[in-house]
């Protein structure tokens, strides 16, 4: 399932290799993004190009002194290339990006904790806070490619 993260014209990513290489029957896209969205991209993770729901393969952060992009690769099998306009997509076409609904919900519960959010609400959430247990988390996170 894939849910936009923001309104479409702030996801538009652009291709930046499409002539579509041939791995046996399967053709590799890479798309490049603004930084922004790095955090939501991880290696066999999900990602929505033009509402074509497709598994992450290859992630490159790509950190300038200006500016910051991520650099994602997906292929393309048969039968996805038969069904979609992805095989038609060509250098420089700007694409529409929503990233995995999984990936923006534990970015924000990071983001809350990072927050001191448990700490500052008091009641309930200090009582059943384990930091132990968020820690159990993180690594699990970080296993998966999901946290750095």
């Amino acid at each position: 399932m894939c849910v936009s993260m923001m309104p479409a014209a702030n996801c538009r990513g652009r291709i930046n290799n499409a002539d579509l290489s041939s791995r046996g029957d399967a053709k590799r896209l890479e798309v490049q993004l603004d930084g922004h969205l790095a955090p939501y991209l991880a290696d066999k993770g999900s990602v929505c190009i033009d509402g074509v729901s497709l598994t992450i393969n290859r992630v490159e952060d790509r950190l300038g002194e200006r500016s910051s992009s991520v650099l994602f690769e997906v292929m393309l099998v048969p039968h996805t290339l038969g069904r979609t306009l992805l095989g038609n997509l060509r250098v420089g076409q700007g694409v529409n990006i929503e990233v995995d609904v999984l990936a923006r919900y534990v970015a924000r519960q990071l983001g809350l904790v990072s927050k001191g959010w448990g700490e500052q609400n008091g009641g309930a959430d200090e009582q059943h806070h384990d930091e132990s247990s968020d820690e159990r988390l993180l690594e699990k996170l970080r296993a998966g490619g999901f946290v750095r």
